[in-house]
């Protein structure tokens, strides 16, 4: 039972402890020339960046510490005696405070949830509204900060999306505490790169600091409970700057294997000329120079090629600034290796799906799939048999209405094409329908448009109440995803926990594309039909338009040698050699502005393949060609994009 309640801590908390490798190598990450003699760890858990401070820079005049749990707080007064440690919240906290900021904020946050942050009214961890509050009253009492930083950091505080994890806020709050010329070091989810939330930490990032270099962990190794990998940032503060000065500015980007690690640290292995591990490193940092081995991809990228969508976004975002709302030509934010080949080659627009009038999202996570993805056995007349999992061993018959046909993984569809009959699963989605015993919790103004489910689907229900599904030590209805189906009014209930909400048009789309892909990215149309709709689960990235006729085009696009191209250049390399393709990804995508008559060229050749379900080699030159036909020199553009393809492909070590 201690170690059950240890781990739920952990996960309420947010806490996935550095350990010393990864700690060594974000300090020694910092510039071997910077002049450190202040050092802040504002959630310091058990001391794993204070200590490694401490060995790099053996004379600085003070190290101090910050972290709410006073647990991880006694383990620290053991491992960093030479540290001023205190408990607290470090968005409340005085003590982050000092006269002229600090020459190093240095941290692990906490990754928390926003699901998690919006259940912790009334306990020790505040609530995702507290951290904003305290994080917004801090900055106003921040004297370290100069009159334009204060304003600028009042905006983005109170702007940053609700949907964002505990490291967004914490992002703001080391950085605001930071002394002029001083330097930034975070230990990050690598979805920071990539998720919507996370544009405005890129956006704080490049107004007011040098980013000096990001590194990644692309096998997954450096944490052994994470669930998400890790990458590390390195920043140092500047005055603030406008965002068209940025353009052409350049950070290190270091892609990381297991390959490197040894018993003393994770780069251990590296070999640069005669140099080894953090000498092979300091090597690297003071050579500016591209470096890709065995083991290790180091090269430098433009700001605006890492972070596009700050400048995509820039016109549409309250917390961008007058000054910085300024067009910017769109060649600059391509991929370097895609840059080039156009820069010289190619004359016209370039346009993102989003200007296509193209919605970009995920498909449905239910909370609860062991409980909502029921087997199909059957579709009768008007009704449906299905089968549960495992956990329940029943049949269960109910109405055809409360089941939509659903595509869960990318293996269940042969070929491109999502048809229903090929379907072999169902979503149970309730609409109007109640268990006989809950008819009566309703609020009295929507009872009568209710009626009884079925029994077998009641008994099925019931039973789901007393399961508690894997380790979670939580049954279906207390699972967090799941338990705000429930809602009720004063006076009864509106829907229970087995009641899916209403769902939208990213859950219903017209093509998808797997997040995770062994092989080639692929695009799938969704052979949807007037009748039914086919639900899309969250292990698919989604795309609607409200012209389905649209969709024959872009679905060739999504499969052309461009857009695979493109998806190996931005996309997540995962361990095992996967690339895990996110909405936010997609929507940083620019293709080549398409003509009227290229248009209709794309869906006719869009409308045989799908009639197919697959697209030919021969179907792939034409759409290939009628991309890039306004290039001056298209065969040789095709060329280097194959080429470029299939490089990325081997060094990720693509299935074939």
């Amino acid at each position: 039972m201690v170690q059950s309640n240890t781990v739920s801590k952990k996960k309420r908390y947010g806490q996935f402890f550095s350990g010393r490798k990864v700690a060594e190598l974000l300090v020694n990450l910092i510039p071997k020339d910077a002049k450190i003699q202040t050092v802040i760890d504002p959630m310091v858990g058990t001391g794993d960046m204070l200590c490694a401070s401490k060995k790099k820079y053996k004379l600085a005049k003070l190290f101090r510490g910050i972290d709410i749990d006073s647990k991880a707080i006694e383990v620290a007064n053991f491992s960093v005696p030479f540290a001023e440690l205190h408990v607290g919240d470090a968005f409340s906290s005085n003590k982050v405070y000092l006269n002229g900021g600090w020459d190093l904020v240095i941290t692990n946050p906490p990754y928390v949830r926003y699901q998690i942050l919006s259940q912790n009214t009334g306990s020790e961890l505040p609530s995702g509204d507290e951290v904003r509050e305290r994080l917004i009253k801090n900055i106003k009492s921040n004297k370290t900060l100069k009159k334009d930083e204060k304003a600028f950091y009042s905006t983005i505080a109170k702007n940053y999306s609700g949907l964002s994890d505990l490291a967004v806020p914490s992002w703001f709050l080391c950085a605001s505490l930071v002394a002029d010329g001083g330097y930034l070091a975070m230990v990050v989810p690598e979805n920071w790169l990539n998720r919507d939330y996370a544009t405005i930490v890129q956006y704080m990032l490049m107004k007011n600091f040098k980013i000096l270099s990001i590194t990644k962990d692309v096998d997954s190794c450096w944490f052994d409970d994470a669930l998400v990998r890790t990458c590390l940032v390195v920043a140092q503060k500047t005055s603030m700057q406008e965002l068209n000065k940025k353009v052409g500015v350049k950070i290190r980007v270091d892609e990381l294997s297991a390959k490197l690690i040894g018993e003393e640290s994770l780069i251990e292995k590296l070999r640069v000329g005669s140099s080894k591990g953090y000498d092979a490193l300091c090597a690297l940092i003071t050579s500016g120079q591209d470096y890709v081995s065995n083991g290790i991809s180091s090269v430098m990228m433009a700001e605006q090629s890492m972070f596009p969508r700050v400048f995509e976004m820039r016109s549409k975002c309250e917390w961008i600034s007058d000054s910085d709302k300024i067009e910017l030509n769109k060649c600059d934010v391509l991929p370097a290796e895609i840059k080039n080949i156009s820069r010289s080659n190619y004359a016209g627009e370039f346009v993102s799906l989003e200007e296509m009038d193209w919605n970009i999202g995920q498909g449905l996570r239910t909370g609860a799939n062991e409980f909502f993805y029921l087997d199909v056995e059957e579709w009768k007349n008007n009704s449906v048999l299905l089968k549960t999992k495992n956990w329940a061993k029943m049949e269960v018959e109910t109405s055809e209405d409360i089941v939509k046909r659903v595509v869960q993984n990318r293996k269940e569809i042969n070929g491109l094409c999502i048809n229903e009959d090929e379907l072999t699963k169902g979503l149970l989605y309730i609409r109007n329908k109640v268990r006989k015993l809950d008819m009566s919790k309703l609020t009295p103004s929507i009872r009568n448009d209710y009626s009884i489910l079925g029994k077998d689907l009641e008994d099925y229900i019931n039973l789901a109440e007393k399961y508690t599904p894997g380790s979670n030590k939580k049954r279906f209805q207390e699972l967090s995803a799941v338990c705000t189906n429930e809602k009720k009014k004063v006076d009864g209930y509106i829907s229970f926990w087995y009641m899916l909400p209403e769902l939208k048009s990213r859950h219903l789309p017209d093509l998808c594309i797997p997040r995770i892909n062994a092989k080639e990215v692929e695009c799938l149309f969704v052979n949807n039909t007037s009748i039914h709709k086919i639900v899309v689960d969250a292990n698919f990235t989604t795309l609607w338009n409200d012209i389905p006729e649209k969709a024959y085009a872009v679905f060739t696009l999504l499969n052309s040698t461009w857009f695979k191209c493109y998806m190996e250049l931005i996309g997540t390399t995962m361990g095992g050699g996967a690339l895990k393709i996110e909405a936010s990804h997609i929507k940083k995508v620019l293709f080549p502005r398409l003509a009227k008559e290229q248009i209709e060229l794309l869906t006719k050749i869009g409308k045989k393949c799908v009639k197919q379900g697959k697209i030919g080699q021969t179907d792939l030159t034409q759409i290939d060609r009628a991309i890039l036909c306004s290039f001056n020199q298209y065969e040789q553009t095709l060329k280097k994009l194959k080429s470029i393809l299939k490089t990325k492909k081997e060094k990720r070590g693509s299935k074939k």
